[in-house]
């Protein structure tokens, strides 16, 4: 597993709640957790998942990210 971290635009308790069933769901997801005090709403996240997937899967919940 590798942990990354994300710049995205989850910007506030409802996108987290939007996130929150899909990315608890996913098996290949240990831990994840969003830093709502940073401007940049940094996406801290240990998967198997790569880069790119986990851009894809925040892509199709409505959401941008970009590695940090």
């Amino acid at each position: 597993m590798k942990t990354f971290k994300f710049k995205t635009s989850l910007n506030d308790d409802t996108a987290i709640d939007a996130i929150k069933p899909y990315f608890n769901y996913k098996t290949k997801i240990k831990h994840w957790e969003v830093d709502m005090e940073n401007p940049e709403k940094v996406l801290t996240i240990t998967t198997d998942f790569s880069e790119k997937e986990i851009v894809e899967m925040l892509k199709s919940l409505g959401f941008s990210a970009e590695k940090l």
